[in-house]
């Protein structure tokens, strides 16, 4: 039995138990600890919610969380996030902040930043689940559900896992409004623009951002919502395809605010160095140059 015979309840119609506290996660982590489990040290890191919520936004882009059928039957999950090794920086960086995780070189072009199954289910999945941080693709909904399934009710063995699992997100993931509603949802999108999202120029001298996703339509209207742009959100219906895409000066200047004014998550790594590049060209365009920029150390 594989993963894509699992499906789970409607977004729209999830009820979510408020019984289910952060105590009662606790305490149902708690009691899937094994024995030789116990024995092990579980040292939670010191992370402020923004940065969760900038990570949880890197993995709703880039990242999956793999649950496999170990030989003895037994099941192991594992965050997984493949990236092109030009991104190094932004996953030492995010390793250094977790102090957990492993950064493993694919390739001479990829790479991936792993967490295992102990640091996964006993350290990162509490640190979200105190700071109410849940996951805003379908995808990585539909497997942070299975996680949490086997958590609650302390399912080791692949023989055991169900064909309907319930939903515990709390957000309607179809609503664009109740998503940007989101307290975390601007961290969030700092992430998420780090794996799907781009800052460059064209040869016509015309600078563009651009964030596209497949799928997740709601999602990326929620993102238009956030900057109402002037451009339509394009949606492909054959690829199921969206693109947020910006240029014009009044929303290049958006652009600028939200990365470098507002008070989110900063970019980090490879996406940074790409979007200071970005700023100063536009400094150097004769359609950008009288927008406002921001002083850059």
């Amino acid at each position: 039995m594989g993963l894509s015979v699992f499906s789970f309840y409607l977004y729209a119609s999830a009820s979510i138990d408020p019984s289910k506290d952060l105590d009662y996660w606790l305490k149902k982590i708690d009691e899937s600890v094994t024995p030789a489990t116990r024995k092990k040290d579980i040292k939670f890191p010191e992370i402020d919610l923004d940065f969760l919520s900038f990570f949880i936004g890197v993995i709703d882009g880039d990242g999956y969380i793999q649950c496999r059928k170990r030989l003895n039957g037994y099941i192991e999950f594992n965050l997984v996030i493949t990236f092109q090794n030009r991104d190094l920086k932004t996953f030492e960086f995010i390793e250094n902040k977790l102090n957990l995780g492993t950064i493993k070189r694919v390739s001479d072009s990829l790479s991936k930043f792993v967490v295992y199954n102990f640091e996964l289910k006993y350290i990162l999945t509490p640190l979200f689940l105190k700071n109410n941080l849940y996951f805003l693709t379908k995808n990585r909904i539909e497997q942070y559900n299975l996680l949490l399934y086997t958590i609650e009710n302390n399912i080791k063995k692949w023989e055991f896992l169900p064909e309907i699992i319930p939903n515990y997100n709390p957000f309607n993931v179809d609503n664009s409004s109740e998503l940007l509603s989101i307290n975390y949802f601007k961290n969030w999108l700092v992430g998420f623009v780090t794996a799907e999202g781009s800052f460059y120029e064209q040869n016509n001298k015309e600078f563009y951002f651009n964030v596209s996703q497949t799928g997740n339509r709601a999602l990326m209207l929620a993102i238009h919502l956030l900057f109402n742009p002037s451009r339509n959100l394009y949606y492909n219906d054959k690829t199921q395809g969206s693109i947020v895409r910006m240029s014009s000066t009044k929303d290049i200047q958006k652009v600028i605010n939200f990365f470098s004014v507002d008070n989110n998550h900063p970019l980090v790594g490879y996406k940074k160095d790409q979007y200071l590049i970005w700023l100063e060209n536009l400094k150097k365009s004769g359609r950008y140059k009288d927008l406002k920029y921001p002083t850059l150390i």
